[in-house]
């Protein structure tokens, strides 16, 4: 007879939605909350963990709690690079020893089917690392701050008893003399992890969108277009949100476009390796796209 803990099998991984919250505009107040619904929904057994602090408040977070979201607040964090790196939050997961695996979120997207079709593709790949790339907007970066995504990995980065992601930040505060609350510096952190980093671990990368994996087909979004669409903006809600929003006839209207990834002129912020990636038809992008491409 085995002891009780052989009775109940492996553990469970622990997955989790990670989000950034902090500052007073409703925008990402409402998406944070939307963000908590849509995931209880699609994403059942995962676990959504809010970064925040003192300047969000104190109703709102109790509201996050009562959703059953881990709320963790970064008010009194004693490393100043992380405290006030509010983008930067949202990463922290990947130094948790209980988290297995996790993937970042903005809160003014919303999450949908099409996140959960490429979560558990990622997860099925087996791969280390987990990137998407879903629309013409995200040309710009090799890793987008809020579509990407990490699972602890026998071959991969050790963050928990080697280096942690907080000492890969202040060590790239170093060389670079940036700090975490510079204009798209969460970007531009992510950018030199990937060149000096990411990209050489052993544990493999998943990408999603051109020069990668397609997403699996999935259902019609509910309440927004494809991964990483910002849904909510501005000082007022949005109220044009789509009735169903990633459909066949949506597709159709996108389809013409060239999306050019990765050219010298989108490099804005100087953070493009153009030896890696090149150029991709949007075709590529889903093969429920692929089709419609065919039709007459």
């Amino acid at each position: 007879m085995g002891n009780e803990k052989d009775k109940q099998g492996p553990k469970p991984l622990k997955k989790v939605i990670s989000f950034s919250l902090y500052g007073k505009k409703p925008c990402f107040q409402v998406g944070a909350i939307i963000n908590l619904l849509e995931a209880k929904r699609i994403f059942p057994d995962w676990t959504c963990r809010v970064y925040t602090d003192s300047g969000v408040a104190p109703e709102v977070r109790n509201l996050l709690t009562y959703m059953n979201a881990e709320v963790i607040d970064m008010t009194n964090e004693p490393d100043e690079l992380i405290r006030r790196g509010g983008m930067f939050w949202r990463f922290l997961p990947i130094d948790d020893p209980e988290v297995d695996v996790f993937f970042c979120r903005d809160t003014d997207c919303v999450v949908c089917e099409r996140d959960r079709s490429a979560a558990d593709d990622f997860l099925a790949t087996g791969n280390e690392w987990f990137i998407v790339r879903d629309h013409p907007g995200h040309k710009f970066v090799p890793v987008p701050g809020g579509m990407w995504g990490h699972r602890k990995h026998k071959d991969g980065l050790d963050f928990i008893n080697g280096k942690s992601l907080r000492d890969y930040i202040n060590e790239w505060s170093e060389q670079t003399g940036k700090k975490t609350w510079g204009f798209s510096n969460d970007q531009r952190f992510l950018k030199w992890f990937y060149e000096y980093h990411l990209k050489k671990s052993p544990g493999g990368i998943a990408r999603y969108g051109p020069q990668g994996r397609l997403i699996p087909p999935h259902g019609d979004t509910y309440l927004t277009y494809h991964i990483g669409a910002r849904m909510f903006r501005g000082n007022k809600f949005n109220a044009v949100l789509p009735r169903r929003g990633y459909t066949a006839d949506w597709w159709r209207q996108v389809r013409s476009q060239k999306w050019r990834f990765y050219s010298q002129g989108d490099d804005m912020l100087g953070l493009i390796d153009y030896n890696i990636f090149g150029s991709a038809d949007s075709d590529e992008m889903h093969p429920r796209r692929r089709l419609e491409s065919n039709e007459k």
